[in-house]
């Protein structure tokens, strides 16, 4: 072979390399990039009853083992999930007894408060008595919630009377479960539970496209911003967890 031959091989031995290099940069970088980009996003839902999360750091999806929930209250570091778990209220008994379908009676309904560490996975039911609104405190050690009477009786939430109340009462509780009375709200009103959260991921680069049954769980498809499919689940609830 001569010279120039030679040089013609080592120069294209020489491209492909480099085009081969590249490839697997551009490949790595394209992993890394998406690993961050989706770092710090978690969905909770409810699927079959049961609630869940989805970590798209890790691409992995958390059984909480917790089932009736009604909606879901993420802790303003996002580190602890509150759920809120629908009972029903017994005038007999004047208690409270735990409903394994989610509806309203003329009696109404109260909630039980679950709450979830995703550090440590420990789930604890916090509060077994609430019929008022639970909101997080501002530096997330504890939850703020309401007791609203009507002539010394609890008004619970889903009361068909309408009739407002005549005594409302505050109350915190910590983490450890440890509950007083107080006249200090110390918590931000938008914290409050509710079943409709934003489909719009809090930094705006994902969400979920909702199909359009009315009853039971929908398919949820969450895309990214250049409508590509990033994961689809199958639920209802959907709630982001905030940006850390």
């Amino acid at each position: 072979m001569n010279k120039k031959g030679f040089s013609a091989i080592l120069v294209l031995t020489l491209v492909v390399v480099t085009v081969t290099v590249f490839v697997l940069y551009t490949i790595h970088s394209s992993k890394k990039s998406t690993a961050q980009f989706f770092s710090t996003q978690k969905l909770a839902y409810s699927s079959n009853g049961m609630a869940r999360v989805y970590d798209f750091s890790s691409n992995n999806q958390l059984d909480l083992k917790i089932l009736s929930v009604t909606s879901f209250l993420w802790s303003h570091n996002g580190k602890e999930l509150a759920l809120m778990v629908q009972g029903e209220y017994d005038p007999g008994k004047l208690t409270f007894i735990p409903i394994k379908r989610v509806y309203a009676t003329t009696a109404g309904f109260n909630y039980m408060v679950y709450l979830v560490d995703l550090e440590t996975g420990i789930t604890t039911l916090l509060l077994d008595k609430v019929f008022g609104k639970v909101r997080w405190s501002k530096d997330t050690t504890g939850l703020y919630f309401t007791e609203q009477y009507r002539q010394g009786r609890p008004l619970i939430l889903g009361n068909q009377s309408g009739l407002p109340p005549d005594q409302e009462e505050y109350f915190f509780i910590s983490l450890d479960g440890e509950k007083r009375k107080t006249t200090k709200k110390e918590f931000d009103e938008t914290s409050y539970f509710n079943t409709a959260s934003s489909l719009n991921s809090p930094d705006g680069k994902l969400i979920i496209e909702l199909s359009d049954n009315i009853v039971g769980d929908k398919q949820m498809k969450i895309k990214d911003q250049n409508n590509n499919i990033v994961v689809e689940l199958t639920g209802q609830l959907p709630v982001w967890a905030p940006i850390l």
